[in-house]
C-alpha cells in the first residue's frame, strides 16, 4: 500500500536559484525579516509618545511609539527608515534609532521615492494634532512641506504608493 505523500512529486526548480544567494535577496529578506521584528515589537509594545529623546536603542524607541511606514535606504542598504508615531528615524545595523526629523509628527501613508534616495512622500497627523495633508521631504526627511491640502483637507493619507514607472504619479 503506498500513502498519499509518497506518491508526491517534488516540483522542478530551475538551478539558477540552487547555490549561491543573492546579495540583493539577501538585503530584502533581512529588511522583511528586521521589519516583521520592528513591526510586532510595535505592536506589543508601545506607551508614551511625548518627548522621544534624538538617538535611542531600536527596543526603547518601540516601547514608545509604533511604526507605520519602513524602506531600505538604497545608498546603504543595512540602515531602514521608519516612519513613526512621534518621526522619522533611520537604524543602523548597530541597532539605534537616530531621529531624522526635526519634528514629531505621526508620518502615516510613508513611501520613498523611487529614484531619488533624498525624497520621501508621508502623510499623517502632527504632534499637536489635526491632519497634515500630503507632505514631502527633500533633504533625506529631516524636514517636510506640505504640498497639498487634499480635497476638503488637510486630508491624512494611511498608505501611498509612488509608481515606479513614472515618479511623478503618487
Amino acid at each position: 500500500m503506498t500513502t498519499r505523500a509518497a506518491n508526491k512529486t517534488r516540483p522542478v526548480v530551475p538551478s539558477a536559484r540552487l547555490g549561491k544567494r543573492n546579495k540583493r535577496g539577501s538585503i530584502w529578506g533581512a529588511a522583511v525579516l528586521f521589519s516583521a521584528v520592528v513591526i510586532t515589537g510595535a505592536a506589543l509594545g508601545f506607551g508614551s509618545w511625548s518627548q522621544t529623546p534624538s538617538r535611542m536603542p531600536l527596543s526603547t524607541l518601540l516601547s514608545s511609539t509604533h511604526v507605520h511606514g519602513i524602506a531600505v535606504d538604497p545608498k546603504d542598504p543595512q540602515r531602514l527608515y521608519l516612519a513613526t508615531h512621534t518621526g522619522f528615524f533611520a537604524v543602523g545595523r548597530d541597532g539605534v534609532a537616530t531621529r531624522l526629523s526635526d519634528n514629531q509628527n505621526d508620518y502615516m501613508g510613508f513611501t520613498p521615492h523611487p529614484a531619488d534616495p533624498t525624497v520621501f512622500f508621508a502623510s499623517g497627523h502632527p504632534s499637536t494634532g489635526g491632519n497634515l495633508g500630503f507632505m514631502t521631504s527633500t533633504d533625506g526627511g529631516k524636514s517636510w512641506q506640505q504640498l497639498a491640502k487634499g480635497a476638503s483637507g488637510p486630508v491624512d493619507f494611511h498608505q501611498m504608493d509612488v509608481s515606479k514607472a513614472d515618479p511623478a504619479v503618487i
